[in-house]
Order: structure tokens, then C-alpha cells, then sequence
């Protein structure tokens, strides 16, 4: 295996004996592999090394959803998303993308915080999930990136090219619509072109295909 992977460029960092249906070294070591010393699945993904993350990045929140509230005369709209990247602060200026709506933040929210609490949060950072109100209020929906002005903004387009490992029952063909989901957005896309299919069995690369069938790349 690790001769065929060096084909695609492709070094396995750990080779591990499993069975998703009764659970053999997926989340614990299984007795009827005695002979496998090496860590489960869940141990080798927490040895995976992340991308370095920092504040001093964009800032990028995916809007998770927008919460409004009536109770008790109470009129906010809270915006609710995890920070992926840099830091917000109260008062920053916001443009959501790909709308360009833009707005201020208000205030940075916690949930189950009442009015009177001196638990407001001062910033946000990567990593955490918030909700933040705003000066203006503007419709803006889940989906949507929450990004600083002035600083890097997000590319916006409606093309883009991608490698596809393909589960699907039914081939991927071109002209049909998918869904697709990216961070919190959902939307539908059509394949315009398929520039090549790469079969996942014997590597071997068809640049002439009209389809991806199942388990191809």
C-alpha cells in the first residue's frame, strides 16, 4: 500500500486493521487484534497536526443562524457563528459576503447572560462560537461570512475547480444539479466539465470521461 500510494504522492502516516460495523479500532483496541500495537483510529486523527491559526488573520465567521427575540419587549437579533479566523471586537466594522451587506457590531452576546450580568464577552477569537448584535439591522442569513472591513476579504465567485472523491450510487455526470455545503451555506451547482477521473482501485487516469462512478476520484 505504501508503494501504491507513492503514486499519487500520497505517504500514509499509519496503516490500521479496522471494522466499521463492529467497531475494531475505531474509538478502542480490539481483543481480536492483539497483534496490532499501534494507535485506534480516534488516537491517530488526534495526532494529525492542524494549519497554524492566529489572530492576526482575517476575520472569517460563517453565520450559523440568526436568532431573534420577542420576550419581554426584547428586540434583538443575535448573529451566531464560530470564529474560524482573526478576532472581533464590539464595535468593529462588518461586511457579510456575498451579499456586501455591511454594519457595525453592537455588542458581543452570551447565551444565558442576562442584562445585568458582568460576564460580556470582550472579544471573540478563533475557535469560539459567538453571537453579536449590530447598530443597523440588515437581513442577512446562515450562509453567509461575516468578514472585517479594511482588512483581506474573501474571495467571491461562482465557478471554482475541485478534486471529488465520488460516493454517490448514482455516476456524477455533468448539467445535473447537486446540493453543496461549504462551512454553513447550502446551495445546488451543476459540473460544467469533468477534466479527469482517476480510478481509486488501480490509479489509472481517464482524461476523456463523461462520468465519475462510485468511488472514483
Amino acid at each position: 500500500y505504501t508503494e501504491f500510494l507513492s503514486q499519487i504522492g500520497i505517504k500514509p502516516a499509519a496503516f490500521i486493521p479496522v471494522s466499521a460495523m463492529d467497531g475494531d479500532n475505531i474509538a478502542n483496541h480490539s481483543h481480536r487484534t492483539p497483534w496490532y500495537t499501534g494507535p485506534n483510529v480516534l488516537e491517530q486523527l488526534d495526532l494529525f497536526m492542524g494549519g497554524e491559526h492566529n489572530d492576526n488573520k482575517p476575520l472569517r465567521i460563517p453565520v450559523q443562524d440568526v436568532y431573534k427575540f420577542t420576550e419581554g419587549g426584547d428586540d434583538r437579533r443575535i448573529v451566531a457563528g464560530m470564529c474560524e479566523s482573526g478576532k472581533l471586537l464590539a464595535g468593529d466594522e462588518l461586511i457579510f459576503y456575498p451579499s456586501g451587506k455591511t454594519t457595525r457590531v453592537h455588542k458581543l452576546e452570551e447565551w444565558f447572560m442576562d442584562d445585568n450580568s458582568d460576564r460580556t464577552p470582550t472579544d471573540v477569537t478563533f475557535g469560539k462560537s459567538c453571537g453579536f448584535t449590530t447598530e443597523t439591522q440588515i437581513y442577512v442569513r446562515r450562509g453567509e461570512i461575516a468578514c472585517k472591513i479594511g482588512e483581506e476579504a474573501p474571495k467571491v465567485g461562482r465557478v471554482f475547480r475541485a478534486s471529488v472523491f465520488w460516493l454517490g450510487k448514482e455516476p456524477l455526470v455533468m448539467g445535473k444539479s447537486y446540493s453543496i455545503k461549504s462551512c454553513t451555506a447550502k446551495t445546488t451547482c451543476k459540473v460544467t466539465a469533468i477534466h479527469s477521473v482517476l480510478d481509486a482501485s488501480n490509479l489509472n487516469k481517464d482524461q476523456t470521461a463523461t462520468e465519475a462512478k462510485k468511488h472514483a476520484i
